[in-house]
């Protein structure tokens, strides 16, 4: 797994977070606290280095399945762990260490094997680096629902009323992730055509335009594709 550049906690804790710079260091003084409250002697001061030979795994614990994680990330936006899910990926193409290059190199490898060309610098799409077109994005879009995983995809995509979209396409049948940076607004997804009676792929992709206006004309075409589509 990728060395994060965060730690998250969940529970009875206030709901603003902050980022550390050596999460590492925050959680190991963490775990010398707890041992000390339970009367555990600790010597020296938490750090990294090598793990020493002849360890032996105590327990190991399961991560939630990709699926799960998919819908954590995707109807929040959450950037920090896509960022994280592009290190794995970066480690499951080109080994270890994971980065931020390795995922954005792994996710344009994908892209040109199903004849899209993209420029990728990371994994949330956060960079204002990052090229892509619409077309490309709705071809990816299509090649997603021929994969095993394309149906966990679209399950963890927020629909019209939730997630990013909350407060759009309520009456629609969609599902769809938006993009916003300065001045640039996107929206791409899945949405259903009903006098086909099929779902079909999509992507707007703007820049030049206030949010509001870029949103307002984002539903207006998808509600018009919902509708008209033939």
């Amino acid at each position: 797994m990728a060395r994060p550049t965060a730690l998250t906690f969940e529970g009875n804790v206030d709901r603003r977070g902050r980022n550390v710079e050596d999460p590492e260091a925050r959680a190991a003084a963490a775990l010398d606290r707890a041992l000390e409250d339970l009367g555990v002697p600790v010597r020296g001061r938490p750090g990294s280095g090598d793990p020493p030979p002849g360890l032996r795994t105590l327990v190991s614990v399961a991560g939630r399945p990709l699926r799960s994680v998919l819908a954590r990330m995707l109807r929040p936006s959450d950037n920090f762990m896509a960022e994280v899910l592009g290190k794995r990926l970066g480690v499951a193409a080109a080994g270890p260490p994971g980065t931020i290059a390795k995922g954005a190199a792994a996710i344009a490898a994908w892209a040109r094997g199903n004849d899209v060309r993209i420029e990728s610098y990371d994994a949330s799409g956060l960079s204002y680096a990052n090229r892509v077109t619409a077309e490309g994005l709705v071809r990816l879009l299509g090649e997603a629902e021929t994969e095993p995983w394309g149906t966990a995809l679209f399950r963890a995509l927020p629909s019209g009323g939730q997630g990013t979209l909350r407060h759009r396409l309520r009456t629609v049948r969609v599902r769809a992730k938006t993009g916003t940076l300065s001045g640039i607004s996107a929206l791409s997804g899945w949405v259903f055509l009903e006098r086909l009676e099929t779902w079909a792929e999509f992507s707007i992709l703007s820049r030049g335009m206030p949010k509001a206006t870029a949103s307002a004309l984002e539903d207006r075409i998808v509600r018009i594709l919902q509708n008209h589509a033939r």
